[in-house]
């Protein structure tokens, strides 16, 4: 290669170097001039998100403590209002009742049950029934389950004409149910009772508010209202 081929050759190359700087340099600036938008809009976006999940806690927090005030309220104590049944119930009911001996409103007819037959549970449901004008919701088990398995009626520590009064029994045992005949103005209750135990087949009872509507082995668990 002659002197004259020699320059040519390292001028091209010179010339391919800077060519090449230039094309780099030009990459950067795209780089930058492209970048920098998209950083922006990046940083814009993790903004906005934190924002929206900022709110949306903020939210769900409101929203749970307004659940959890309204879950935790508890019932105010309703007043007592003083009264009797129009048609209160003070006798054994007669042959022809339907609500104490057919099996259309009384599921003990089925266990049995007939003029003569004495149980707290059976006189319960059916003097509900009575009261209420068709066959009622009620449980159907041992008296003690009644308060804390009746989920179709409300309930409540407030007595009420008509209303099912509920004891379990504090030497264990079936417990007892009778149905709220009178509500007096200090709060004492007279009931209309029958029981499986011993001979008699109805009887009324009065159970004090001073009590805590609790005697012997009766503890008192609450009432189950008419609707």
């Amino acid at each position: 290669m002659d002197a004259r081929e020699r320059n040519l050759a390292r001028y091209s190359i010179r010339g391919a170097g800077v060519a090449g700087k230039g094309v780099l340099l030009l990459i950067k600036k795209l780089m930058v001039f492209v970048g920098v938008p998209i950083f922006a809009m990046g940083i814009f976006l993790l903004v906005l998100t934190a924002g929206v999940e900022t709110e949306i806690s903020s939210m769900t927090a409101v929203l749970s403590n307004q659940k959890s005030s309204t879950s935790e309220e508890a019932a105010p104590d309703e007043e007592i209002s003083a009264g009797a049944m129009k048609d209160a119930r003070t006798s054994y009911p007669k042959a022809g009742n339907p609500f104490f001996f057919s099996a259309s409103y009384n599921p003990w007819v089925q266990l049995g049950a007939k003029p003569g037959y004495h149980n707290c549970t059976w006189y319960a449901f059916g003097r509900f029934g009575e009261i209420l004008g068709k066959r009622p919701t009620l449980p159907t088990g041992n008296a003690g389950t009644w308060y804390p398995n009746c989920h179709a009626y409300k309930k409540g520590s407030t007595p009420k004409v008509g209303a099912v009064i509920c004891w379990y029994y504090s030497t264990g045992g079936a417990g007892h149910v009778a149905i709220v005949e009178e509500v007096k103005a200090n709060g004492d209750v007279v009931t209309s009772n029958s029981g499986w135990s011993g001979t008699r087949l109805f009887w009324m009872q009065t159970w004090t508010k001073a009590s805590g509507y609790s005697g012997g082995k009766f503890r008192f668990q609450g009432f189950i209202y008419q609707p």
